[in-house]
């Protein structure tokens, strides 16, 4: 049998008498159990003893698995030396156990194994009960006096709270009525918004373009600008037409103003025209959007 350190001299003692008192020449089947102590509290540690007396020729094995020791949980065990006189042996364990169940009484018995020739058997202990102390009796519980002392603290309302509550949970239906009613004139105004900031944007990188050195590398960009951006305002291929066919499309001053800048960038000629080429490309762009978005405001009049 397994033999762990002992921490407990005293009950040790108690133990070793138990088995000295054993009379050798004979011996019984079933093993005995002990609680150390009859009186424990709820989740408190218990100390319970299991002894069994045995040919000294068994092999003998204690439980050691929780589901023997129900309605108790097994915290830990220690083992006692075997001791053995003449044909009889005497092993010991002590169990640390605990429990939260609240009966007043509970019980306990416990199992032992002996192995003989490939051959084992089970032999149950007596049962042995634990009585536990009462945090509060039945009799105080009865009482008028303790019952009338538990009172219950009403909670205070807080009316300022509520009434938040109420205005802004009001204020959020309001809005969602208003948004329901004018669902189509805010999608309007929305679609709107969008078409000018993305003029405002083609406004604001002109601009700056213009105002930076007019290298070869800043005109092309410059004029890339400008033809998506009609691009996307006149919804033809602005991007790829030349400056014969845009003359054609948006006039001679706008064609001459694409030649200016278009010789400058391939034919390597500096011209003081630029910035006059680039004026005539920014305020043509700015007049067809206050036509384009006047057409497109109403193009939504008709839709919402």
């Amino acid at each position: 049998m397994i033999i762990s350190n002992f921490k407990y001299p005293l009950t040790f003692l108690r133990i070793w008498t138990l088995i000295g008192t054993f009379s050798i020449a004979t011996f019984g089947q079933n093993p005995s159990i002990n609680f150390i102590s009859k009186n424990a509290n709820v989740g408190q540690d218990i100390k319970v003893s299991l002894t069994y007396r045995h040919n000294a020729k068994s092999d003998v094995f204690f439980p050691n698995k929780a589901i023997y020791f129900k309605p108790f949980e097994l915290k830990n065990y220690v083992f006692f030396p075997t001791h053995t006189k003449d044909s009889t042996s005497v092993d010991s364990v002590i169990y640390t156990l605990r429990t939260f169940n609240v009966d007043k009484i509970q019980t306990l018995k416990l199992p032992v194994w002996t192995f003989v020739e490939n051959d084992s058997t089970a032999f149950w202990s007596n049962t042995d009960s634990l009585f536990f102390q009462e945090l509060v009796s039945d009799s105080l519980l009865k009482d008028r006096l303790l019952v009338s002392s538990a009172d219950f603290i009403k909670k205070k309302e807080n009316k300022m709270l509520s009434i938040g509550l109420l205005i802004f949970f009001g204020i959020l239906t309001l809005l969602a009525l208003l948004a329901l009613i004018f669902q189509n004139q805010i999608k309007k105004q929305i679609l709107l918004y969008r078409f000018q900031e993305k003029q405002n944007v083609y406004n604001k990188n002109f601009l700056n373009l213009m105002k930076s050195d007019l290298n070869p590398e800043n005109l092309e960009q410059v004029l890339g600008l400008w033809r998506n951006q009609m691009k996307w305002m006149e919804k033809k291929p602005f991007d790829s037409l030349s400056s014969v066919e845009i003359e054609k499309v948006s006039g001679q001053k706008v064609g001459l103003a694409i030649r200016e800048i278009e010789t400058s960038l391939f034919g390597g000629q500096n011209s003081e025209r630029i910035p006059l080429a680039l004026q005539i490309l920014y305020s043509y762009s700015k007049e067809r959007f206050r036509e384009r978005r006047l057409a497109y405001k109403n193009q939504l009049k008709n839709l919402y």
